[in-house]
């Protein structure tokens, strides 16, 4: 594409194609690694792929079903801050596992939590 661009010096529409390429470069590769960021994973992804997950959370209506979609949507959450992290701080594998767990821990916690407590609540024996 760049010697495309040298041959085509001062042509506004490949301006406009190096800046669109620019573009899709800067929003797919990891800026300190230069490694490419899955699709699901990449911050222009994340309505469109973690959208449907929410949903589902929402729409659940079994407790066992509410804890998998919060278990798909913390592992969705944490895939994406992977991702796109400051790789020039590196961090071990040790305290990402730690740190992936401590969220996956409070957000099963929290979820059946609250769906025991409505459950409770809302019972038809009260």
């Amino acid at each position: 594409l760049l010697d495309k661009a040298d041959q085509h010096a001062g042509d506004r529409s490949m301006d406009r194609t190096l800046w669109e390429a620019r573009r899709i470069a800067d929003a797919a590769l990891h800026p300190d690694t230069g490694e490419i960021i899955p699709r699901p994973f990449r911050m222009s992804g994340y309505v469109p792929y973690n959208g449907p997950i929410c949903v589902a959370m929402v729409a659940s209506t079994t407790t066992p079903s509410l804890l998998f979609w919060s278990w798909v949507n913390q592992s969705q959450n944490a895939l994406v801050n992977y991702y796109n992290r400051n790789a020039a701080s590196p961090m071990s594998n040790e305290t990402l596992l730690k740190s992936y767990t401590a969220a996956v821990g409070a957000a099963l916690t929290v979820a059946f939590g609250l769906a025991t407590f409505i459950q409770k609540r809302n019972s038809p024996d009260q």
